[in-house]
């Protein structure tokens, strides 16, 4: 289960003050040095470790610096620290030899008790004895639901029993829906239309393709790769037309063109759009493109890549779209890559997101519940664009399907 694509692995946040022992815990759990375990760990950025727990499966333990940290540099360390929160789904917080549960372990229970999330607390040193029985059941008392599990790093008792909590209290849907298989019966034929896209080195594919033609597979269907020029020889091959076809973002208004009105058509984009996040409250924020007006600020997000990107659909054609349709120029912020959104929101009139395909639901879903804190609608690009062209109800045909 190596390589679980880390957005598909339960996503753990381990926290706690210098040397409280986070660095050995992430060893004991891996069963190998994968970590630094000799003091405080100094780096700047939260570190993610791929590892596999039994029965709970594929894990990305996220390693964080000291909640204790003080001074100018580390405040800003700890507050980026703390954001990780936004895309764990579980919580593990590490007391070394405290004695009690202080404002930096409670700053992390609020959290993640905030965005309801699992939070256990592992006593890490407890191979020094310095857990009596009375002082486990003090943080018991103080913690109420949370559980307390003293684990040696040193000797391994109480591993097992922290993997036993963490099975119990995993979210029981982290990574149970399907991309989409729900929206199959056994025996279909899916087309998935694949671009020219020269961000993806030649004779590879997209994570997405991957993982959408893998859940096509796993269902029980017949998965057709092409590429977009290629798709009338394809259907003129089959014997019975698909039940749907899936396009990339910029082989979408070519597919269009070609494919029959009555077969369902939509995109990876908005697949992943309702895989990893609310395709439904994307949708429904359409309503504020017919608002915009030359001038007004726009937030293009792309969580998948840490570049900007010239022929991007979301960052440039979309951008003229929206323009071309809003009656001015608009304002435009291109954000890229995995770090989340700006601190403030309020300036800006809608964001615009890819699919979210290489983060995982919590991270969209935290994103999701700060721009509507902020009163700012977020769209998927691919749902704007079939929108401003009329095609809305075309890209979500396959959903109405299912409905139906």
């Amino acid at each position: 289960m190596n390589d679980t694509p880390r957005n598909n692995r339960l996503q753990i946040a381990i926290f706690g003050r210098r040397n409280a022992g986070k660095s050995s815990l992430i060893n004991v759990l891996a069963g190998h040095v994968v970590a630094d375990s000799g003091g405080t760990r100094a780096a700047a950025e939260p570190v993610e470790i791929d590892i596999d727990i039994p029965p709970l499966g594929p894990v990305a333990l996220i390693d964080t610096v000291g909640l204790d940290y003080d001074g100018e540099m580390g405040v800003l360390l700890v507050k980026r620290s703390l954001e990780v929160i936004k895309k764990a789904q579980m919580i593990l917080l590490v007391v070394g030899d405290c004695v009690e549960i202080g404002s930096y372990e409670q700053r992390v229970i609020d959290e993640g008790r905030s965005r309801h999330l699992p939070v256990i607390v592992v006593a890490g040193k407890s191979d020094a004895n310095f857990y009596s029985k009375d002082l486990l059941d003090l943080y018991s008392h103080r913690l109420g639901e949370i559980p307390v599990v003293p684990v040696s790093a040193k000797t391994g008792e109480g591993l097992g029993d922290l993997k036993m909590v963490l099975v119990r209290n995993a979210p029981g849907t982290w990574n149970s829906a399907p991309v989409i298989g729900d929206l199959l019966k056994a025996g279909d034929a899916v087309i998935l239309a694949v671009a020219a896209d020269r961000q993806v080195a030649k004779g590879q594919l997209a994570p997405a393709h991957i993982e959408v033609l893998r859940d096509i597979i796993d269902s029980g269907c017949q998965g057709i790769l092409i590429k977009e020029e290629q798709l009338a020889g394809a259907l003129a091959g089959l014997k019975q037309p698909p039940c749907m076809v899936v396009a990339d973002s910029q082989a979408f208004m070519a597919v269009n063109g070609v494919l029959p009105e009555d077969v369902p058509l939509t995109t990876f984009s908005v697949l992943f759009a309702r895989y990893k996040g609310d395709l439904k409250a994307m949708v429904e924020g359409t309503g504020v493109i017919d608002e915009l007006r030359g001038g007004d600020k726009v937030l293009v997000c792309n969580a998948c890549r840490d570049r900007f990107i010239e022929d991007d659909v979301g960052a440039a054609q979309l951008s003229s779209w929206l323009s071309e349709h809003a009656g001015g120029q608009l304002t435009f912020t291109n954000w890229q890559g995995r770090r989340g959104f700006p601190e403030d929101l309020s300036s800006y009139k809608l964001v615009l997101h890819c699919g979210a395909c290489m983060i995982s639901r919590n991270e969209m879903l935290s994103r999701l519940m700060e721009a509507n804190a902020a009163k700012v609608p977020v769209v998927n690009t691919d749902v704007a664009l079939a929108y401003m062209k009329g095609l809305l109800p075309r890209v979500l045909s396959p959903f109405m399907a299912k409905e139906n």
